[in-house]
């Protein structure tokens, strides 16, 4: 649509458009947006006040929450959020309980907040998309495995000990 959406460091990091020539530059919400992500007439991304999953229009309306817990490391593709589920800070990491069980894990929901899945039972340090896989770094070994958009094909890439990839 010609707009970069951002968020604006020198604005408490609200979320601000531009235009592609870099002329235009406008606030769009107060929200204040990581991991974001376009498509169509939407903007989805973590909210930096309470680290939870949201989509806004873009010019600023419909501001809507579509998951209610702790997300990090959100990318969009096709109608599904991938992202990782995120300790919010009310258990210890490693502890018993069945949230716990969730934390740093891969999920992915539909861009209208339903069909959340969880895809992933390692714990994940990070990952990335490519050709209908999911790319990702376990956190106990730092090896490289990948499996199917849908969770399905779990499978070791690697046994490369790594850290940050794309």
């Amino acid at each position: 649509n010609g707009w970069i959406y951002f968020a604006n460091l020198s604005d408490n990091g609200y979320l601000y458009k531009i235009n592609d020539d870099l002329t235009g530059e406008a606030k769009v919400s107060d929200v204040t947006p990581g991991f974001l992500n376009a498509q169509g007439d939407w903007l989805y991304f973590t909210n930096g006040q309470d680290m939870k999953l949201y989509k806004i229009k873009l010019d600023g309306s419909g501001k809507t929450l579509l998951s209610d817990e702790g997300t990090q490391k959100v990318i969009l593709a096709d109608d599904w959020i991938y992202y990782i589920k995120m300790n919010t800070g009310n258990k210890a990491p490693g502890s018993d309980s069945a949230e716990a069980a969730e934390d740093n894990r891969i999920f992915r929901i539909k861009t209208d907040g339903t069909g959340r899945q969880k895809l992933s039972g390692e714990m994940t340090g990070g990952f990335n998309l490519a050709n209908g896989w999911i790319y990702y770094t376990g956190t106990k070994e730092n090896i490289l495995f990948k499996m199917k958009t849908d969770g399905t094909e779990n499978a070791k890439v690697s046994d490369v000990t790594m850290g940050r990839f794309s």
